[in-house]
């Protein structure tokens, strides 16, 4: 039986230490490109936020012609949705914790319930992430209502569509993991 001698297992350990290090870069690599990513979503959407806070000021409604009287709360359910739509990305990134994610859903399920976010989703629909069309969809039960009827903020029986969505997203994940 032949003995390796002691430069070959230089050489191999030297290999293993050389591809240890480009798996450590790699995950890196993609660590930081999920972060830029969530930093770009982040940044998009406080501009949208700044324009719709500008017009609020000067008494204009952010993409619509309705009554000057609902202008404050159609701003604000623009605004709300460039907010979820910001959330559902950094959820998806893994970038939010469960219970924030949790707390994020109850509030579009809340807000679903409302005569006038469904108006401004229906308006925006296009121009939103699916994910977030497809929670948003997934929140509309019944009839809408109007923001003084105070059932609409109702914290209980949000789970089941939260999830649904996440064995949704779970299932993504294995077909693009394959």
């Amino acid at each position: 039986m032949k003995s390796i001698n002691s430069d070959t297992w230089i050489q191999l350990l030297g290999m293993l230490s050389v591809l240890a290090g480009l798996i450590f870069v790699g995950l890196e690599m993609k660590q930081s490109q999920q972060i830029a990513l969530a930093a770009q979503q982040q940044n998009r959407m406080s501009v949208f936020i700044d324009i719709i806070n500008t017009m609020t000021e000067a008494g204009f409604e952010y993409a619509a012609a309705a009554p000057e009287s609902d202008y404050v709360d159609r701003n604000f359910m623009h605004a709300s949705f460039f907010i979820l739509e910001n959330d559902v990305v950094q959820y998806n990134l893994g970038l939010m914790e469960e219970g924030i994610w949790a707390a994020k859903h109850n509030a579009l399920k809340n807000m679903m319930a409302l005569c006038t976010a469904r108006e401004v989703f229906n308006f925006r629909k296009s121009q939103l992430d699916n994910r977030l069309v497809e929670l948003a969809e997934d929140a509309i039960v019944g009839n809408c209502r109007g923001i003084e009827d105070p059932s609409v903020f109702d914290p209980l029986n949000n789970v089941d569509v939260l999830d649904s969505y996440r064995e949704r997203l779970e299932s993504r994940q294995l077909e693009y993991a394959n």
